[in-house]
């Protein structure tokens, strides 16, 4: 949990003026969205909603896997104005 809320907050809520309450929490909403319905390495390539709904990692496909993700979030981040996400 500390590690998607240090998330959530410098790779989202810190590059935004939200000018209040409304605003913010519609943000939060598509923003965690976002967060558990990302890739995470650390899942082995699952997103967080895979795991919780029991897929299992294939720890053979991590490697593979994890170097072309690398590859593309490069690119990705790269062609992406401020913050690194994808709304």
């Amino acid at each position: 949990m500390t590690e998607a809320n240090k998330q959530l907050k410098s790779r989202f809520l810190y590059c935004y003026d939200i000018p209040n309450a409304a605003a913010l929490a519609d943000y939060l909403d598509r923003v965690i969205d976002d967060y558990n319905n990302r890739p995470h390495h650390v899942l082995g390539g699952l997103t967080p909603m895979e795991v919780l709904n029991g897929k299992q990692i294939n720890q053979s496909l991590i490697q593979h896997s994890s170097t072309r993700a690398r590859l593309i979030r490069m690119a990705e981040n790269n062609a992406a104005k401020c913050c690194h996400h994808s709304f």
